[in-house]
């Protein structure tokens, strides 16, 4: 991403952030799979509530789809995922 005379250039491959399949295993723990533009930085959040937002990673896959796995089970049982480019 470049940023030139107030325009903001994305790479040619640039896919929105998107949610494939959820998968929760028996201890608990969630695996995401997210479609995301290989080698971009995003943002990857949790909530209980949609009002208060946790982030849990900050990272730039090289594939996409990308699988996140959580390194442990949420604290609420309705947890909400949202996913942003900073």
């Amino acid at each position: 991403m470049a940023l030139d005379a107030n325009s903001i250039s994305l790479p040619a491959s640039f896919q929105e952030l998107s949610f494939g399949p959820v998968h929760r295993a028996a201890d608990g723990a969630i695996t995401l799979v997210i479609t995301n533009t290989p080698g971009l930085t995003f943002t990857l959040q949790e909530s209980a509530n949609l009002t208060n937002w946790a982030t849990i990673t900050t990272l730039a896959p090289l594939v996409s789809p990308f699988s996140f796995q959580s390194q442990r089970p949420p604290a609420e049982m309705k947890t909400f995922y949202r996913d942003f480019y900073p």
